[in-house]
């Protein structure tokens, strides 16, 4: 049985360490990123109107504004949970086109819910639609990239996810701004539209732009060949990473994949690395692990051809992984900067700040900013050392913060607040 030739035999004049890559891998990512963008934008976009918005609908900021804010996470909470299991079944690209309808819809709900208690339960079934595609794109917008991109531009093309993540909050913060220290209003002719619906109703276009866009997409290679369709796979990997498919041979008879089947075959596909050296076409997830801070751990091939079951991750070996797996996003969500995401404006205004939502706007941008100093950072520092200052940083930050609230007010400067606001976001995107 004939082995599947290397990349390098396939294309001699294309190599990994180019810094030119086809514009559908280009176009392929800025679609995937649009669903974090829409992941950012739906975090922020009450920051800045949730006291208007709560006035429309017949409830209280403190309590109904609560609910239709924080409603949005345990839906997202809901999206992620299925969203491993969806992408598996249609794939990393249909679950990204049609995670596009979840955050449509969202959007339209609570752009149109009407004033009232009737509003309400409108705005909290938007609020729910749109957390089912935050939670969705949080999973799949990064096994996307993961599994499309060469191995040189993997980690970047990782990192602007978040960075969209980050833009989509800054662009919720400043579509506020009309309302910095005002009501406003759409005028149109004799009729006025509250301001914050038409802050939901722009979250219309990128779900709109990602629809289209990620329909002319490739699929992901790796799931192509995981579901068997090897041609496919290559064809899709010659459209985002520069092989001309032609020149590819006929791939028959290859029996069970790396991905699942438990039988292991003689033939093996091969994807060059960055150094030149091939390795077989497997789930990204080997790759990172291998490649890993943690050292050259391996796995063997019988735990790379099985497939995997929840029983695995209570299994002793891999404790410590699951640990740490766990608890540093539980961690990180717990030191609360959330509170910053969603209600950094009303702070501001209760610290007697001028301009609040300017102040959320700066913030915005520091968080754009931080995301930016870490990705520089990470390679360099290494991610451990990272973990530890930022998270050094962000206590001290929120313990100054907190004694702040026992001091007179006439001693509490609202800069002092925005400052240390500022300070708790870089360190936490650090």
């Amino acid at each position: 049985m004939s082995a599947i030739p290397l990349e390098s035999e396939i294309e001699p004049n294309m190599n990994e360490t180019s810094t030119t890559y086809p514009f559908k891998l280009w176009f392929a990512a800025t679609c995937a990123w649009l669903g974090s963008l829409q992941f950012g934008f739906h975090l922020g976009v009450l920051n800045t109107c949730l006291s208007y918005t709560s006035t429309d609908l017949g409830i209280t900021e403190a309590k109904g504004g609560a609910v239709v804010t924080s409603v949005l996470l345990i839906s997202a909470a809901v999206g992620g949970f299925f969203a491993g299991q969806v992408a598996d079944a249609i794939g990393p690209r249909r679950a990204l086109v049609w995670n596009t309808v979840p955050f449509f819809a969202g959007s339209l709900m609570s752009a149109i819910a009407p004033d009232g208690s009737t509003g309400f339960w409108a705005m909290l079934l938007g609020r729910f639609l749109a957390g089912l595609g935050v939670g969705t794109a949080s999973l799949v917008v990064p096994r996307y990239l993961v599994e499309i991109a060469p191995t040189p531009i993997r980690g970047a093309l990782g990192t602007f996810s978040q960075l969209f993540v980050c833009v989509g909050i800054l662009i919720a913060f400043a579509i506020g701004l009309p309302y910095d220290g005002k009501e406003a209003f759409l005028d149109l002719g004799q009729h006025q539209i509250a301001w914050w619906r038409v802050m939901f109703a722009i979250g219309l276009a990128p779900a709109t732009l990602q629809a289209i866009g990620m329909s002319t997409c490739p699929e992901s290679p790796i799931w192509l060949e995981w579901k068997g369709n090897t041609e496919a796979a290559w064809r899709a990997k010659g459209q985002l990473q520069g092989q001309n498919p032609h020149a590819l041979p006929q791939v028959t008879n290859l029996g069970a994949t790396h991905f699942g089947d438990v039988e292991k075959q003689e033939t093996t596909t091969f994807v060059e690395e960055g150094d030149g050296a091939s390795v077989p076409l497997r789930g990204a997830a080997e790759e990172v692990f291998s490649s890993s801070e943690a050292g050259s751990s391996h796995l063997d091939d019988e735990e790379l051809s099985g497939e995997g079951e929840w029983s695995d991750l209570v299994q002793r070996r891999y404790r410590r992984m699951m640990v740490l797996a766990v608890s540093l996003p539980l961690l990180q969500q717990a030191s609360g900067i959330n509170s910053i995401t969603f209600y950094s404006s009303s702070v501001f205004t209760r610290a007697g700040l001028s301009s609040p939502i300017i102040g959320s706007i700066i913030v915005g941008c520091v968080n754009v900013v931080g995301t930016g100093v870490a990705a520089y950072l990470m390679d360099k520092t290494g991610r451990r050392p990272l973990l530890i200052a930022s998270h050094a940083g962000m206590a001290i930050s929120l313990i100054s913060i907190s004694l702040a609230k026992f001091l007179p007010r006439e001693l509490l400067l609202p800069d002092c607040v925005l400052i240390k606001d500022f300070e708790y976001t870089f360190l936490f995107k650090t």
